[in-house]
Protein backbone atom coordinates (compact mmCIF):
# COMPACT_ATOMS: atom_id res chain seq x y z
CA UNK A 1 0.00 0.00 0.00
CA UNK A 2 1.26 3.59 -0.77
CA UNK A 3 0.76 6.10 1.45
CA UNK A 4 0.70 9.84 0.04
CA UNK A 5 2.47 12.03 2.65
CA UNK A 6 0.47 15.20 1.62
CA UNK A 7 2.54 17.59 4.09
CA UNK A 8 5.44 16.63 2.37
CA UNK A 9 4.69 19.45 0.08
CA UNK A 10 4.48 23.17 0.28
CA UNK A 11 0.93 23.84 1.80
CA UNK A 12 -0.41 26.24 -0.56
CA UNK A 13 -4.14 26.55 -2.75
CA UNK A 14 -6.44 24.00 -1.34
CA UNK A 15 -4.17 22.39 1.05
CA UNK A 16 -4.32 25.54 3.31
CA UNK A 17 -8.13 24.34 4.06
CA UNK A 18 -7.02 20.90 5.12
CA UNK A 19 -4.30 22.55 7.28
CA UNK A 20 -7.21 24.73 9.14
CA UNK A 21 -9.18 21.87 9.30
CA UNK A 22 -6.34 20.00 10.81
CA UNK A 23 -5.09 22.54 13.36
CA UNK A 24 -9.06 22.67 14.64
CA UNK A 25 -9.69 19.15 14.64
CA UNK A 26 -5.91 18.36 16.90
CA UNK A 27 -7.19 21.18 19.41
CA UNK A 28 -10.68 20.35 20.46
CA UNK A 29 -11.59 22.00 23.64
CA UNK A 30 -11.28 18.86 25.89
CA UNK A 31 -7.66 19.57 25.93
CA UNK A 32 -8.27 23.20 27.85
CA UNK A 33 -11.32 22.55 29.97
CA UNK A 34 -11.11 21.43 33.62
CA UNK A 35 -12.58 18.11 34.23
CA UNK A 36 -16.06 17.46 36.02
CA UNK A 37 -14.16 15.20 38.34
CA UNK A 38 -12.04 18.08 39.59
CA UNK A 39 -14.54 21.31 39.34
CA UNK A 40 -15.31 23.40 42.24
CA UNK A 41 -18.93 24.07 42.28
CA UNK A 42 -21.81 24.91 44.50
CA UNK A 43 -25.29 23.99 45.39
CA UNK A 44 -28.44 25.71 44.11
CA UNK A 45 -29.50 25.98 47.81
CA UNK A 46 -26.01 27.44 49.06
CA UNK A 47 -26.31 30.98 50.11
CA UNK A 48 -25.07 33.04 47.41
CA UNK A 49 -23.00 35.55 49.92
CA UNK A 50 -21.16 32.70 51.41
CA UNK A 51 -20.49 31.33 47.95
CA UNK A 52 -18.93 34.48 47.31
CA UNK A 53 -16.77 34.26 49.88
CA UNK A 54 -15.92 30.73 50.04
CA UNK A 55 -12.36 30.77 50.13
CA UNK A 56 -11.72 27.59 48.12
CA UNK A 57 -13.74 29.89 45.29
CA UNK A 58 -11.84 32.59 45.25
CA UNK A 59 -9.54 32.14 42.00
CA UNK A 60 -12.65 31.60 40.00
CA UNK A 61 -15.17 33.67 38.30
CA UNK A 62 -17.66 31.28 37.60
CA UNK A 63 -18.58 28.41 39.68
CA UNK A 64 -20.85 25.26 38.65
CA UNK A 65 -24.13 25.11 40.09
CA UNK A 66 -25.59 21.56 41.13
CA UNK A 67 -28.96 19.84 42.49
CA UNK A 68 -29.49 16.27 42.93
CA UNK A 69 -25.96 15.43 41.92
CA UNK A 70 -25.93 17.42 38.40
CA UNK A 71 -24.62 20.23 37.29
CA UNK A 72 -27.53 22.85 36.23
CA UNK A 73 -25.71 25.97 35.70
CA UNK A 74 -23.02 28.61 36.01
CA UNK A 75 -23.39 31.14 39.22
CA UNK A 76 -20.90 34.47 38.34
CA UNK A 77 -19.23 35.48 41.44
CA UNK A 78 -18.78 38.71 40.39
CA UNK A 79 -22.34 39.69 40.09
CA UNK A 80 -22.69 42.40 41.84
CA UNK A 81 -25.12 42.85 44.74
CA UNK A 82 -26.10 39.22 44.73
CA UNK A 83 -28.15 38.32 47.68
CA UNK A 84 -30.51 35.38 48.73
CA UNK A 85 -30.03 31.45 47.31
CA UNK A 86 -27.28 31.04 44.70
CA UNK A 87 -30.75 29.73 42.62
CA UNK A 88 -32.04 32.73 42.55
CA UNK A 89 -29.36 34.47 40.63
CA UNK A 90 -27.13 31.36 38.84
CA UNK A 91 -27.85 30.98 34.85
CA UNK A 92 -29.54 27.90 34.30
CA UNK A 93 -27.76 25.53 31.15
CA UNK A 94 -28.90 26.63 27.91
CA UNK A 95 -27.63 26.12 24.31
CA UNK A 96 -26.02 29.23 24.67
CA UNK A 97 -23.80 28.11 27.44
CA UNK A 98 -22.78 24.72 26.35
CA UNK A 99 -19.87 23.09 23.89
CA UNK A 100 -18.99 19.97 22.86
CA UNK A 101 -16.01 18.57 24.22
CA UNK A 102 -14.70 17.77 20.47
CA UNK A 103 -15.39 21.72 19.16
CA UNK A 104 -12.37 23.25 18.24
CA UNK A 105 -10.58 25.87 20.42
CA UNK A 106 -11.09 28.19 17.38
CA UNK A 107 -14.95 28.18 17.88
CA UNK A 108 -14.55 28.79 21.34
CA UNK A 109 -12.13 32.40 20.96
CA UNK A 110 -15.18 33.14 18.32
CA UNK A 111 -17.63 33.34 21.22
CA UNK A 112 -15.43 34.22 24.04
CA UNK A 113 -15.48 37.78 24.00
CA UNK A 114 -19.56 37.29 24.75
CA UNK A 115 -19.37 34.02 26.60
CA UNK A 116 -16.62 33.62 29.50
CA UNK A 117 -17.64 30.30 29.73
CA UNK A 118 -19.35 27.26 28.84
CA UNK A 119 -20.29 23.54 29.92
CA UNK A 120 -18.50 20.98 27.87
CA UNK A 121 -20.70 18.31 27.06
CA UNK A 122 -19.59 14.74 25.71
CA UNK A 123 -21.06 11.63 24.80
CA UNK A 124 -22.47 10.43 28.42
CA UNK A 125 -23.17 14.50 29.13
CA UNK A 126 -21.39 16.71 30.87
CA UNK A 127 -17.56 16.41 30.92
CA UNK A 128 -16.16 19.68 31.97
CA UNK A 129 -16.08 22.82 31.94
CA UNK A 130 -13.96 25.92 29.73
CA UNK A 131 -13.25 29.53 30.35
CA UNK A 132 -11.75 32.14 29.29
CA UNK A 133 -8.71 31.86 31.67
CA UNK A 134 -8.30 28.91 29.94
CA UNK A 135 -6.95 30.65 26.59
CA UNK A 136 -3.53 31.05 27.64
CA UNK A 137 -2.97 27.37 27.38
CA UNK A 138 -0.78 25.61 25.28
CA UNK A 139 -3.42 24.19 22.66
CA UNK A 140 -4.63 27.65 22.18
CA UNK A 141 -1.35 28.71 21.76
CA UNK A 142 -0.26 25.95 19.41
CA UNK A 143 -3.38 26.31 17.17
CA UNK A 144 -3.26 30.28 16.72
CA UNK A 145 0.89 30.11 16.20
CA UNK A 146 -0.28 27.53 13.15
CA UNK A 147 -2.81 29.85 11.70
CA UNK A 148 -0.28 32.73 11.88
CA UNK A 149 2.36 30.53 9.99
CA UNK A 150 -0.12 29.86 7.01
CA UNK A 151 -0.71 33.80 7.00
CA UNK A 152 2.61 34.32 6.96
CA UNK A 153 3.29 31.83 4.28
CA UNK A 154 0.52 33.37 2.06
CA UNK A 155 2.18 37.36 2.80
CA UNK A 156 5.62 35.40 1.61
CA UNK A 157 4.17 33.38 -1.79
CA UNK A 158 2.09 37.17 -2.41
CA UNK A 159 5.21 38.97 -1.97
CA UNK A 160 7.52 36.87 -4.23
CA UNK A 161 4.98 37.00 -6.64
CA UNK A 162 5.02 40.50 -7.09
CA UNK A 163 8.43 40.87 -7.41
CA UNK A 164 9.16 37.93 -9.64
CA UNK A 165 11.36 36.32 -6.78
CA UNK A 166 14.40 38.38 -8.79
CA UNK A 167 17.49 38.98 -6.26
CA UNK A 168 17.97 42.29 -7.68
CA UNK A 169 15.17 43.66 -6.35
CA UNK A 170 16.66 42.52 -3.36
CA UNK A 171 17.96 45.64 -2.58
CA UNK A 172 14.90 47.59 -2.98
CA UNK A 173 13.04 45.65 0.02
CA UNK A 174 15.86 46.01 2.11
CA UNK A 175 15.44 50.15 1.19
CA UNK A 176 12.05 49.99 3.02
CA UNK A 177 13.69 48.72 6.42
CA UNK A 178 15.53 50.78 9.02
CA UNK A 179 19.16 50.31 9.20
CA UNK A 180 19.09 48.15 12.42
CA UNK A 181 16.57 45.78 10.40
CA UNK A 182 18.85 45.91 7.28
CA UNK A 183 21.99 44.52 9.35
CA UNK A 184 19.75 41.91 11.06
CA UNK A 185 18.18 40.73 7.67
CA UNK A 186 22.48 40.88 5.92
CA UNK A 187 23.69 38.98 9.60
CA UNK A 188 20.94 36.24 9.32
CA UNK A 189 21.69 35.87 5.85
CA UNK A 190 25.59 35.46 6.28
CA UNK A 191 25.00 32.88 8.76
CA UNK A 192 23.10 30.24 6.37
CA UNK A 193 25.58 31.25 4.03
CA UNK A 194 28.33 30.33 6.22
CA UNK A 195 26.72 26.96 6.86
CA UNK A 196 25.87 26.23 3.21
CA UNK A 197 22.21 26.58 3.63
CA UNK A 198 20.06 27.34 0.94
CA UNK A 199 17.41 29.83 1.37
CA UNK A 200 15.20 32.34 -1.17
CA UNK A 201 15.75 36.22 -0.28
CA UNK A 202 12.65 36.37 1.54
CA UNK A 203 13.49 34.11 4.10
CA UNK A 204 15.30 36.32 6.83
CA UNK A 205 12.29 38.74 6.75
CA UNK A 206 10.19 38.92 9.35
CA UNK A 207 6.73 39.30 8.86
CA UNK A 208 6.62 42.96 9.97
CA UNK A 209 9.11 43.24 7.18
CA UNK A 210 7.21 41.05 4.92
CA UNK A 211 4.07 43.20 5.67
CA UNK A 212 6.11 46.18 5.23
CA UNK A 213 7.23 45.41 2.18
CA UNK A 214 4.12 43.76 0.64
CA UNK A 215 2.34 47.30 1.65
CA UNK A 216 4.77 48.73 -0.90
CA UNK A 217 4.20 46.59 -3.88
CA UNK A 218 0.23 46.17 -3.46
CA UNK A 219 -0.89 48.50 -1.00
CA UNK A 220 -4.62 47.48 -1.93
CA UNK A 221 -4.04 43.63 -1.35
CA UNK A 222 -5.62 43.60 2.67
CA UNK A 223 -6.74 45.73 5.25
CA UNK A 224 -3.40 47.05 6.90
CA UNK A 225 -4.45 47.73 10.41
CA UNK A 226 -5.85 44.02 10.76
CA UNK A 227 -2.85 42.66 9.06
CA UNK A 228 -0.76 44.41 12.01
CA UNK A 229 -3.05 42.96 14.46
CA UNK A 230 -1.92 39.82 13.10
CA UNK A 231 1.34 40.51 13.35
CA UNK A 232 1.16 41.78 17.18
CA UNK A 233 -0.45 38.21 18.33
CA UNK A 234 1.91 36.20 16.07
CA UNK A 235 4.95 38.11 18.13
CA UNK A 236 2.62 37.94 21.36
CA UNK A 237 2.85 34.27 21.11
CA UNK A 238 6.10 33.35 19.70
CA UNK A 239 7.96 35.85 22.56
CA UNK A 240 5.57 34.25 25.60
CA UNK A 241 3.59 36.78 26.67
CA UNK A 242 0.08 37.12 27.65
CA UNK A 243 -2.73 37.50 25.18
CA UNK A 244 -5.27 36.47 26.95
CA UNK A 245 -4.73 37.12 30.72
CA UNK A 246 -7.35 39.90 30.90
CA UNK A 247 -10.52 40.75 29.23
CA UNK A 248 -9.54 43.61 27.43
CA UNK A 249 -6.42 41.32 25.71
CA UNK A 250 -9.84 38.64 25.10
CA UNK A 251 -11.57 40.75 22.64
CA UNK A 252 -8.23 41.50 21.51
CA UNK A 253 -7.16 38.04 20.79
CA UNK A 254 -10.75 37.47 19.58
CA UNK A 255 -10.94 40.44 16.73
CA UNK A 256 -7.57 39.79 15.77
CA UNK A 257 -8.25 35.76 15.25
CA UNK A 258 -11.53 36.57 13.29
CA UNK A 259 -9.12 39.56 11.06
CA UNK A 260 -6.68 36.24 10.33
CA UNK A 261 -9.31 33.99 9.20
CA UNK A 262 -10.90 36.56 7.17
CA UNK A 263 -7.08 38.17 5.58
CA UNK A 264 -6.38 34.37 4.75
CA UNK A 265 -9.46 33.58 2.58
CA UNK A 266 -8.30 36.81 1.24
CA UNK A 267 -5.05 36.06 0.63
CA UNK A 268 -5.89 33.02 -0.86
CA UNK A 269 -8.24 34.22 -3.15
CA UNK A 270 -5.78 36.87 -4.92
CA UNK A 271 -3.39 33.89 -5.32
CA UNK A 272 -5.43 31.95 -8.05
Amino acid sequence: MKIAHKMSRPIKGEDEDEFYASMAAATPVSLLMTKSADLMTCEATDDATEVVERPDLSDFDHIPVKSEGQIIGIFDRATPGITGSVDKTFRRLSARYLIGDRTSVFSFIERADSERCCIVIGEKGVVGMVTVSDLQKLPVQVALFGLTAQFESLVSDHLRRALDDAQEKYASVLGLLAPNEVRKVRGFQRHNEARNLSIDWISPLSLGQKLKALRAVRPQIMNWTEAEQVRDLRDSIAHGKEFARTYDLIKNLVSSKRAMVSLISRLKRTLR
